[in-house]
């Protein structure tokens, strides 16, 4: 069965492609959902708030991690291809990095004179394209980061 997610106010709904039915709500309190994104193996849904909070599930519905460190809204979410790290794009003018196995911040990316709007990895995971209102894309080399 193929799925895709939809945001609604305070909550995302996983929906059947093939019919559009909801099969699932992902509720998210207080937070009003802006962005959303799928891991590559399609086994975990990420949703970027605009409180600055990703919030992540299994798509069977587990919650798993709620990432903070945003100020204000998350405006995009990226999984890399090997699902181990997300990136997001924030209101606050910083791109981050998150390990997902621990939910802990690997980098904070700053280069951008206002929000990041979006935010995406190149096919090995090592290179994230970030844009910005600034009206720049930047590109960062992920393994020059400091660990």
């Amino acid at each position: 069965m193929t799925f895709s997610a939809g945001q609604r106010g305070e909550a995302v709904g996983l929906a059947s492609a093939a019919t559009g039915e909801v099969q699932r709500f992902f509720l998210g309190t207080e937070d009003r959902f802006t962005s959303v994104a799928f891991s590559p193996d399609g086994k975990l849904l990420a949703a970027g708030t605009e409180k600055g909070r990703v919030r992540l599930w299994t798509v069977g519905g587990r919650p798993v991690h709620v990432l903070e460190g945003h100020q204000g809204a998350v405006w995009s979410l990226a999984f890399a291809a090997d699902g181990k790290t997300l990136a997001t794009a924030g209101e606050d003018g910083t791109a981050r990095l998150w390990e997902l196995a621990t939910g802990k911040e690997r980098a904070r990316l700053t280069g951008h004179r206002g929000s990041v709007l979006a935010v995406a990895f190149a096919p090995d995971s090592n290179t994230l394209a970030t844009g910005g209102i600034d009206g720049r894309a930047l590109l960062w080399k992920l393994s020059e980061l400091a660990q």
